[in-house]
């Protein structure tokens, strides 16, 4: 069994471990379960519940044991500026342990440690589990205008007004102008029969007849 992280960062690379670690702790956030490498049907992961974390110590050896599991290269560092790399650029990286997990993650922490002098090279690692995550579509939502306080109070009709326009202006709603025309029906009839008399004619529109005259706003 070769344990190995792969990274999709330009060109796919690969590490194999040479050595395998005594041991593989798990955790869940809910429980933690250390097991040993070689009784796999002992590991448990809840991996659905909560992200799942895993850590081992193991180290990189300098020549090629009898106990390698895969071909160790040359200079064990070259391990250690790697892994420590694809750590600084937060790369995702597929953490597989054969007849165990295949897991995407991110490698949260990596301790190199000398061991045997300018030989061997012992480490800490550990990774977490990572989810792409889709976040579900929020629908943008238009902020309803507040409703403007409106007091009860005289408008001067102008040139090219209309219902609507008052009823927007002066109450922040234009549909409130059906109701202030009917508020105003007397006024209307009033400055109608002013301007026909004034400018001798039968017909005239109200809008017209209206312009500065007073409208009762409320």
């Amino acid at each position: 069994m070769v344990i190995s992280i792969t990274v999709n960062a330009g060109e796919r690379e690969r590490i194999d471990f040479p050595i395998n670690p005594e041991s593989i702790e798990t955790t869940d956030g809910v429980e933690n379960t250390s097991v040993n490498v070689s009784n796999l049907g002992e590991i448990i992961l809840k991996g659905k519940r909560n992200l799942t974390t895993i850590s081992w110590s193991a180290f990189f050896p300098r020549e090629d044991y009898d106990f390698c599991v895969a071909t160790p290269l040359d200079d064990p560092n070259e391990y250690v500026e790697k892994i420590k790399d694809w750590m600084d650029n937060n790369y995702t990286v597929t953490l597989d342990i054969p007849g165990f997990i295949s897991l995407n993650c991110l490698i949260t922490s990596f301790e190199p440690s000398p061991n045997g002098g300018i030989y061997d090279i012992g480490y800490n690692i550990s990774f977490k589990q990572f989810k792409d995550v889709d976040l579900p579509s929020v629908k943008k939502q238009t902020a309803k205008r507040p409703v403007k306080a409106v007091v009860a109070h005289l408008y001067k009709w102008k040139n090219n007004d209309t219902w609507k326009k008052v009823a927007k202006k002066e109450t922040g709603d234009s549909k409130n102008s059906k109701k202030l025309r009917k508020l105003n029906e007397k006024r209307i009839k009033k400055a109608t029969k002013k301007y026909r008399d004034k400018h001798h004619v039968t017909t005239v529109k109200e809008k017209v007849a209206l312009v500065g005259e007073k409208v009762l706003i409320k």
